[in-house]
């Protein structure tokens, strides 16, 4: 058969009303292309009215207006064995973009299945995107162990009741789970970290080693009854006080949530 042309147009008849007329209808989105009031009309494989963008019929879904009164040098004249064979041509890229549609679907199961069976329980993950704050463990990089994994929901568990979607964790790396699993605790005065290490009764300082006993002995300090006139004064907002040593300074608060961080 001839090499088909991009643009042309097929002339309706009653005999091929049904076939032509169909297909149009469903092209177009439309019902009036099998009206027999066309026979003897053109219709044409692109719309040619001037207020609306020429686009090809063949492509579908478009609401279009395509009769001719009869066939144009731009626009030739096709047999019903070419457009049967143009129809043919459409089915088959039609089925090749199920295809396609099908194996991408597939490809991306598979992707979810892999990720979903990449995991196993006693596995650290940590969080790699937000969540709503109503959920658990909705901030990302939290890290915990999974306790559980339930394929078809697609969530793993940290607790019994508690899970997280599968699509918001990755694996941790080893430095992440030995921080997690540290049983060091690790706050700041001012600008100084201060590690406290489980069983220690001192606290650990770039500057050197602070006991628990001193660490009391300066909120002690600070708690002390102090007497105006036979009244107890009191202090406000004494959380907020700055302490300084040396070149170093920090909150009264911070001295009060590292003498809480001892066991």
């Amino acid at each position: 058969m001839d090499e088909l042309p991009t643009k042309w147009c097929i002339k309706l008849t009653r005999d091929n009303l049904d076939l032509v007329g169909n297909w149009y209808n469903k092209q177009c989105s439309a019902e009036c292309y099998t009206n027999i009031k066309n026979i003897g009309s053109y219709y044409a494989s692109h719309t040619i009215a001037k207020f609306i963008p020429e686009e090809s019929i063949v492509s579908g879904t478009k609401i279009a207006n395509c009769i001719l009164k009869a066939p144009t040098k731009e626009f030739p004249k096709i047999t019903l064995e070419q457009f049967k064979e143009i129809i043919s041509q459409q089915n088959t890229m039609n089925t090749q973009e199920k295809i396609k549609q099908l194996e991408e679907e597939l490809n991306k199961l598979k992707e979810e299945v892999k990720k979903e069976t990449e995991f196993k329980v006693g596995d650290w993950v940590t969080t790699i995107s937000k969540a709503e704050e109503c959920y658990y463990k909705w901030k990302i990089g939290e890290i915990f162990q999974i306790t559980g994994i339930d394929i078809q929901d697609g969530v793993v568990y940290f607790n019994s009741h508690n899970s997280v979607e599968i699509e918001r964790v990755r694996k941790a790396t080893q430095s992440e789970i030995t921080k997690a699993t540290s049983k060091s605790k690790e706050l700041y005065f001012g600008d100084t970290k201060v590690t406290i290490k489980q069983g220690n009764s001192y606290a650990e300082t770039q500057y050197g080693n602070i006991s628990k006993v001193e660490i009391k002995e300066i909120i002690d300090f600070f708690n002390q009854d102090i007497t105006l006139l036979g009244h107890k004064m009191s202090i406000k907002n004494s959380s907020t006080w700055y302490i300084a040593f040396g070149c170093q300074q920090g909150t009264l608060g911070q001295i009060k949530e590292i003498y809480k961080a001892f066991d």
